[in-house]
């Protein structure tokens, strides 16, 4: 096996473990997520029976009864609170995914190192400090960016659900008309707590891997970005596919972004030649891996187009790369982000 293949052979088997541990964690979300809705459900359908009994006698739902018996602000209180419970598990999990996602990424990045290590040669790789991998877990905490984003999960639930009933009831609507758009608002939170889970999961996996790097920087010199090359992967990270970076630059994502690293080595003649080692018998591991552009142009225009999307034509007349389509943005709480500029930004 060439050392190109061991090397994604590891990113792929890491890739696994990591989307299992992301299913069990799912899981749980679901199930509470299903619970939620329950006990909402509850409210909500006594507020719709009423709302239908008004209507089928004629009298009609107005604002006034929506607001009477301060009707609105208990169940706009239900739903802060129990989408607030919701959003106090996922910050949990996403804490254990985290820490799951520093194991794995340290796991990782040694093995992806001693991959490249030629036979007959040892060679004993460092690892980064406690210290260094255990702020990589503390982005749940209270006060942090994150912590802040779960705890308004609640509030903000409960304002576009409020904003659904009261454009229903004063369209006049029928509870089977506005119904779904509350319920499509309370769906809201879970797939966000979902994304987001998943997001800071790899993203612990990712600077797990990167600190694994600096501190066997008498080793590695940079890290090679890699996606998994394949139509279901978007254009940004196919750009990036292959793309070399310092050890101090950080690793830019998009949400739910599935991108790694691999370590870019020394050769071996300058890591053994200053201790008096003879290095001539010693092939050169460092892997030739194909780029995801190289990858791209070899494709049937079915997967192009799939990637690309309506982006197709314009990059296969050459009126853009498609490096061109990477947007670099960068925020002070979540650091630095890459999105997909829109076919009107690129024709610009």
């Amino acid at each position: 096996m060439t050392t190109a293949s061991k090397l994604l052979a590891t990113v792929t088997d890491f890739r696994r473990r990591l989307l299992a541990n992301e299913a069990s964690a799912a899981q749980a979300m679901e199930a509470a997520h299903a619970q939620t809705l329950k006990i909402i459900d509850v409210e909500l359908a006594k507020l719709y029976d009423a709302m239908t009994e008004a209507i089928a006698s004629g009298q009609g739902f107005s604002m006034s009864k929506l607001y009477e018996a301060n009707r609105l602000e208990v169940i706009k209180k239900l739903i802060a609170g129990e989408i607030d419970q919701l959003g106090a598990l996922a910050r949990t999990m996403t804490a254990r995914l985290q820490e799951d996602g520093v194991h794995l990424g340290l796991d990782a990045a040694l093995q992806l190192l001693q991959a490249q290590v030629p036979p007959g040669v040892s060679w004993a790789f460092g690892v980064p400090s406690m210290e260094a991998l255990a702020q990589l877990v503390g982005a749940t905490q209270a006060g942090s960016p994150l912590a802040d984003l779960f705890r308004g999960f609640g509030a903000e639930a409960a304002d576009k659900a409020a904003k659904a009933l009261i454009t229903g009831v004063t369209l006049g609507q029928n509870p089977r008309e506005f119904a779904p758009q509350v319920q499509q608002v309370l769906e809201v939170p879970r797939a966000r707590a979902l994304t987001i889970s998943r997001t800071e999961g790899l993203r612990a996996y990712r600077n797990a891997g990167l600190e694994t790097y600096r501190a066997n920087s008498d080793v590695v010199t940079k890290w090679r970005r890699t996606c998994a090359k394949n139509g279901r992967t978007c254009a940004t990270c196919i750009a990036l596919d292959g793309k070399l970076y310092d050890l101090d630059t950080e690793f830019a994502i998009h949400p739910n972004c599935r991108c790694t690293m691999i370590p870019v080595t020394k050769d071996w003649s300058e890591i053994l030649g200053p201790l008096g080692i003879d290095t001539s018998g010693i092939a050169d591991t460092r892997p030739q891996i194909e780029t995801g552009a190289t990858w791209l142009d070899r494709q049937s225009e079915a997967t192009q187009r799939k990637i690309l999307g309506a982006k197709y034509q314009g990059w296969k007349d050459g009126a853009f790369s498609l490096e061109d389509v990477v947007k670099f943005t960068h925020s002070d709480e979540w650091g630095d982000s890459i999105t997909e500029k829109s076919l009107k930004e690129l024709m610009k």
